[in-house]
């Protein structure tokens, strides 16, 4: 409990090495976009931990990772310079952990106008030595993260998000992380690794927007595929600001539906919402690693291509 809860005590605090701070955030943007690895690492949410192997090569500017699930069915997903290609299954059924995929849209000084970074001191993780780096957002939109980053290349070895309260919220952690870059066969997805449709940039007018996002959110990705419960399309939509995500996924109804809900799984807050539209009847569901308030606004803000939410 010791580690989370200095950084609530670390919320009033006179910011101190600000300037080393800002140079360990820094550091850790480049190995993410610069150094090939492999590992194992755990996440954990709600009390339940999920083991996960991760191969990632960064290579004249590319990033290529494959990410599979340990435990329970081995699903898993194969990504591009941050886009998503294939999955198997869907993301909650993969247990995806958002927090390892947005690392690879991190901007330094964007994420300096939302988060304060401050060291906390030294710990070892993984049989490495690593420096902590809290990030405290400058608003309510947004939860607090605090990284262990290796002190020899920058990695992130472990990441806390915690809540208002000081609250562990959810945990990635690596085990085992190796400094080499995979082969090539350790980055080729199993056959049953559906492919991902990205949305056509001619079709991106018909896209639903959100007419609110907090501020530093930016649209990382759209695309489209078959929706798990039935024979129609889904979008999803996802934003970011480098650290936190909110998802939007839009499915057409054939009839009327259950009402609005809304409901919060550990860190993830939900919100669904049908909307009526020249179209037909659709249902938005909105989803992140934010603040419930958050999600409730952006699910509030979601219009149709040319109409009213």
């Amino acid at each position: 409990m010791r580690t989370w809860l200095g950084l609530l005590g670390l919320l009033s605090a006179p910011l101190l090495w600000a300037d080393e701070a800002e140079d360990r955030l820094a550091r850790m943007i480049q190995a993410q976009a610069s150094q090939s690895y492999q590992g194992t690492f755990v996440y954990e949410r709600q009390g339940s931990f999920v083991a996960h192997q991760l191969w990632r090569r960064a290579f004249d500017g590319q990033l290529r990772e494959r990410l599979l699930q340990l435990d329970g069915m081995p699903r898993e997903s194969l990504s591009e310079n941050g886009r998503l290609l294939c999955m198997t299954g869907s993301a909650d059924e993969l247990q995806l952990p958002q927090r390892q995929q947005m690392l690879t849209h991190l901007d330094a000084q964007a994420l300096s106008a939302h988060y304060q970074p401050r060291l906390l001191g030294s710990n070892r993780i993984a049989g490495r030595e690593v420096e902590e780096l809290a990030l405290v957002p400058r608003d309510p939109h947004r939860y607090a993260m605090q990284l262990s980053l290796d002190r020899q290349t920058g990695l992130p070895l472990r990441s806390l998000l915690l809540g208002s309260q000081g609250q562990l919220l959810e945990r990635l952690q690596f085990t085992e992380i190796q400094l080499q870059a995979p082969a090539d066969e350790q980055l080729q997805a199993a056959a049953d690794c559906r492919d991902i449709e990205p949305l056509a940039a001619a079709r991106d007018a018909q896209v639903w927007r959100a007419d609110w996002l907090p501020p530093g959110f930016v649209a990382l990705a759209t695309w489209r595929r078959a929706s798990p419960l039935g024979d129609q399309e889904l979008l999803t939509q996802v934003y970011g600001d480098g650290l936190a995500s909110i998802s939007v996924f839009i499915e057409p109804l054939r009839e009327a539906q259950a009402g609005d809900a809304h409901s919060q799984a550990g860190p993830t807050a939900i919100n669904s919402r049908q909307h009526s539209t020249p179209q037909g009847q659709f249902m938005v569901t909105v989803l992140g690693e934010v603040p419930p308030a958050t999600v409730e606004r952006v699910a509030l803000s979601m219009r149709a291509p040319g109409g009213q939410p």
